[in-house]
């Protein structure tokens, strides 16, 4: 008897350190902490017992009476059964399934109410766009001329929110969609503990209040809602006008039923944008764009066998390049753009097309954003003078472009002024032949002749007025004479001098000197709050916003405050005014538009002004040479501006 003692096995102990239950090996129960633990360098849980919350003991409003389950055929004749008390009558399958709702478990008394449908929560993630982000007391009595006043605090500032800020996606969503998001709603168990019914109203509230979209309930988006969605909304944002005259909407709709690469794309711009509201949003986003990737790479075997066209190719690497940055704001789409550029010079040696007027012009301009952040800059011209530039006028009338507006000739100088910025030296001073040509583009810059209202044709936008269109013109033919004033100074200083400065900036008092130690600074500081004067009334519903952001970095950068003036004074305040505007037209965008670019570009600007603003105290001395493009190039926050 003691021999089979003896050997039967000890009794299981239940008392082991959490860790060791978990892993399922046998603990050696040593107080405070188990041994085991402590040789595997691990830290040991204790004894302590495990709390977990119990579902067998909730408490409900009503007892869910229990029913027989029903197929999709019969959930519409069982609906009506339960409200009507009568025999389930048989309905046609796809009227019952279309139609009819379904009857769900009822949920607690606290989980029902805090349970809000799809449609009552979604509209408050955009209707308040316009205007959560400002307080009343800080908006300058100046922007009156932009109906900011009343109007922009009820939301006029966004002009139509059906349109544009208040996004129903419930027009977006397919019909099929819809209903399966109902049904799951509809299916699913809310179970809170009896202790908690008193918070869940509150947690309710509060993301009503936040307008956060709750967990669980959004729902997902098939690929025709994405494409409803760039239709409906991104399409109006990425381009400067919208009507049947934008190729952007026109173009692609032709297209994208019979390319899979345009479907993807606009699929992976309707996901980045829809980023801004629903940060989960980004992934999809980045996944359709890698699916047009790979499809743009199958295309162009496809274009040398003559199996697709290199106008098709062409726009979806447009579409690409241009909004490589809505999901990374150092995306700048540069491997699409040497496509593009290897596209169109084989393009330009063959006959012309219907669509090389569109084309060309997106590239000027893709070329313009890009030369500002291209990490090798291109060479100057061979030899030991630059060429003569002559702009051929565009025939009247004129038909906007979708990107560059009526600016595409400005647009070109630009592009040419970003290349010598980015080949100056370390002290920012530009070589003799970059000299010569700077003078060359000032020359091209003066001839080109904005149009006025009644050279452009009806382009049946009513949220973008030709005005605006004509501001944003006057505005890029601006910013580019005040980089070349700035990298070449003397060519300013002899306009001042000789008085054949701009009719527009004549009225400005260039030559007092007073507010600033430097006259240059005096001088484009001038010239900038013009700039932002031009663009303060244009619309933030207006299409042309899209043109926006390069004029605001560059302008806004010159906005250096006056060294020897006190506050109160005219330079003082109207610099103060100016920088105000460009804080919050970049604020405003990043709600409108792709949120993070328009942020890394208030961040540049800031970073000047922190580094240009005089301050008080002897060891702080300003960098009154700070240039946006060097300290973007500096901080690594290079951003396609467009």
């Amino acid at each position: 008897m003691s021999s089979k003692q003896s050997l039967s096995k000890p009794s299981k102990s239940r008392n082991g350190c959490h860790r060791c239950k978990t892993k399922h090996i046998k603990c050696d129960e040593t107080k405070p902490r188990c041994q085991i633990c402590i040789v595997q360098g691990a830290e040991c849980p204790g004894y302590a017992k495990q709390l977990r919350w119990s579902n067998k003991h909730e408490v409900y409003a009503d007892r869910p009476k229990k029913r027989a389950k029903t197929g999709p055929e019969t959930t519409g004749a069982s609906y009506q059964h339960d409200r009507n008390g009568t025999s389930p009558s048989k309905s046609p399958p796809d009227l019952a399934s279309s139609n009819g709702p379904v009857q769900s478990t009822r949920l607690p008394a606290s989980a029902e109410a805090a349970e809000v449908s799809w449609s009552m929560t979604e509209p408050y993630g955009f209707e308040d766009l316009g205007h959560s982000f400002m307080v009343p007391d800080l908006i300058s009595p100046s922007w009156s001329d932009v109906q900011v006043g009343n109007a922009f605090l009820a939301g006029d500032f966004w002009g139509d929110h059906s349109a544009d800020s208040a996004i129903d996606l419930s027009s977006i969503l397919s019909p099929v969609q819809t209903d399966n998001s109902k049904r799951e709603i509809g299916k699913r168990k809310a179970i809170v503990p009896a202790d908690a019914n008193a918070s869940s109203s509150s947690a309710g509230l509060l993301q009503t209040f936040y307008r956060m979209a709750v967990p669980g309930k959004v729902p997902g988006f098939s690929d025709q809602d994405l494409v409803s969605y760039y239709f409906d909304h991104v399409c109006a944002i990425f381009a400067c006008f919208d009507s049947k005259l934008n190729p952007l909407r026109t173009w692609v709709m032709d297209q994208f039923g019979n390319d899979k690469t345009t479907s993807l794309t606009i699929q992976a711009m309707a996901g980045s944008h829809l980023a801004n509201f629903y940060p989960h949003m980004a992934a999809m986003g980045i996944a359709k764009r890698s699916q047009a990737w790979k499809s743009l790479q199958h295309d162009l075997p496809s274009l040398k066998a003559g199996k697709t066209t290199a106008d098709s190719v062409l726009l979806n690497l447009l579409l690409l390049g241009l909004s490589c940055s809505w999901n990374n704001s150092s995306g700048l789409g540069l491997q699409y753009l040497c496509i593009a550029r290897s596209l169109v010079q084989i393009k330009l040696q063959k006959e012309c097309g219907p669509n090389d007027e569109f084309i060309l012009d997106a590239l000027i301009y893709w070329e313009m954003l890009a030369s500002f952040v291209d990490p090798v800059p291109m060479l100057p011209f061979s030899g030991i003078k630059s060429p003569e530039l002559h702009i051929p006028p565009k025939p009247s009338p004129r038909t906007p472009h979708s990107w560059t507006g009526l600016a595409s000739e400005s647009i070109y100088v630009l592009a040419e002024v970003g290349r010598v910025l980015r080949r100056r030296d370390k002290k920012g001073l530009i070589t003799k032949i970059d000299d010569e040509w700077t003078s060359i583009l000032e020359n091209a810059l003066y001839a080109i002749e904005v149009p006025q209202p009644d050279d452009v044709v009806d382009y049946s936008d009513p949220k973008t007025s030709k005005a605006d269109l004509i501001a944003m013109a006057e505005a890029y033919r601006h910013i580019a004479l005040l980089e070349i004033y700035r990298s070449n100074p003397k060519l300013l200083l002899s306009r001042v001098r000789d008085g054949t400065i701009l009719e527009d900036l004549n009225h400005l008092p260039l030559s007092e000197n007073g507010a600033y130690q430097d006259e240059l600074d005096s001088m484009l500081a001038r010239i900038a709050v013009h700039v932002i004067d031009t663009i303060k009334g244009v619309h933030i519903s207006s299409g042309a916003c899209k043109l926006l952001p390069l004029i605001v970095v560059v302008a806004g950068s010159q906005l250096k405050m006056p060294d020897n003036e006190p506050s109160g004074t005219e330079i003082h305040d109207a610099v103060l005014e100016a920088r105000y505007v460009v804080e919050q037209r970049l604020t405003v965008m990043s709600r409108r538009y792709p949120q993070r670019p328009m942020s890394a570009m208030l961040d540049i600007v800031k970073e000047v002004w922190q580094r240009v603003d005089p301050r008080e105290g002897e060891s702080y001395r300003a960098d009154t040479n700070a240039h946006w493009l060097d300290i973007m190039h500096e901080k690594s926050w290079q951003v396609i501006m467009g």
